[in-house]
């Protein structure tokens, strides 16, 4: 929630005479973990809310109940694995025409999230 999808960094000298300029912005997010189906998407998503649509989720096929307790928690939880790719160009004062950079490294962050499940059995009518 409240993602950055772009962000600018400016250098300048001689009192801003001459400058560089770059420009990154938001491309995928790929999902992963233990138990789940991976995905991706080419948005950031959206926040979580009683009865709304995903716009970017990862679907467990199962609980995390039968993983061990990881140190720091209470419950088990299955790791899930967010990466970020990102595009960048720049511009300067010598050329102003945008000039794409090599793609930058992926951002990867890890989650632990406990995943619970429901079971229901239906009798009689």
């Amino acid at each position: 929630e409240g993602a950055p999808t772009a962000a600018s960094v400016t250098a300048s000298v001689y009192g801003g005479a001459v400058w560089a300029r770059v420009d990154a912005s938001f491309a995928h997010l790929s999902l992963s973990a233990p138990g789940a189906t991976p995905s991706g998407c080419d948005d950031i998503g959206t926040p979580w809310s009683a009865g709304g649509t995903a716009t970017c989720s990862i679907v467990f096929d199962r609980s995390s109940a039968n993983q061990t307790v990881k140190a720091g928690h209470s419950v088990p939880t299955s790791t899930l694995t967010a990466t970020s790719t990102w595009t960048a160009q720049w511009v300067s004062s010598a050329n102003a025409a945008p000039q794409e950079l090599p793609d930058p490294d992926p951002v990867t962050t890890t989650a632990e999230v406990p995943v619970a499940e429901v079971q229901s059995v239906v009798t009689g009518s």
